[in-house]
């Protein structure tokens, strides 16, 4: 669905028995039912999915101008979620040479925040990393972003995305925090 669908097509997603990916719109914009169903969202009870299950009900609603929230709805509730914004990761130079980015940090699309319901049966195992390929190679298409990042909340998510071919950035992680990973677009 577009970034820019209706009312009537968001409720219509929303309320079909299929599961659909949506762009979640402008705080105004946004039909009460849809606001509803992002505010009752649960992701599971690790503490990173109680933390991104509250950046869902408490943020993404707030931050349109800076980043864009993809939602899988069906049944009249979201199954799960994932937000894109910018970033930047320091490679290697040779990887730098490969994906013709020059002497910077890479430009990259940056997967701020994933989540999905724990239990459900709707949205496959993957599917949230697929589509988030997806969206970062549109963006690679109109802009020079040459990666996927992401920072992975704790040492398990860190080894999960690891296993789904994610890289460690030379970039030093903040104190306390995961380093964070990269996967080259376009190739």
């Amino acid at each position: 669905m577009t970034p820019a669908a209706s009312s009537q097509q968001l409720l219509a997603a929303l309320s079909d028995a299929q599961l659909s990916l949506i762009t979640l719109p402008r705080r105004a914009n946004c039909p009460a039912q849809l606001v509803d169903a992002v505010t009752s969202f649960h992701a599971g009870d690790r503490p990173p999915a109680i933390t991104t299950a509250e950046w869902l009900r408490e943020a993404a609603l707030d931050e349109y101008g800076s980043a864009r929230t993809y939602l899988w709805v069906a049944q009249r509730r979201v199954h799960g979620f994932f937000v894109m914004t910018v970033g930047a990761a320091k490679v290697e130079q040779a990887v730098l040479v490969e994906l013709e980015a020059g002497r910077r940090p890479l430009p990259s699309v940056l997967l701020a925040q994933a989540g999905r319901w724990p239990d459900g049966t709707l949205l496959p195992a993957g599917a949230i990393l697929d589509a988030a390929i997806g969206v970062a190679e549109r963006i690679r298409q109109y802009a020079g972003v040459g990666a996927l990042v992401l920072d992975p909340a704790d040492p398990e998510t860190n080894a999960m995305w690891q296993r789904r071919g994610f890289k460690p950035v030379l970039d030093d992680p903040p104190r306390g925090r995961e380093r964070r990973l990269w996967r080259a677009l376009g190739t």
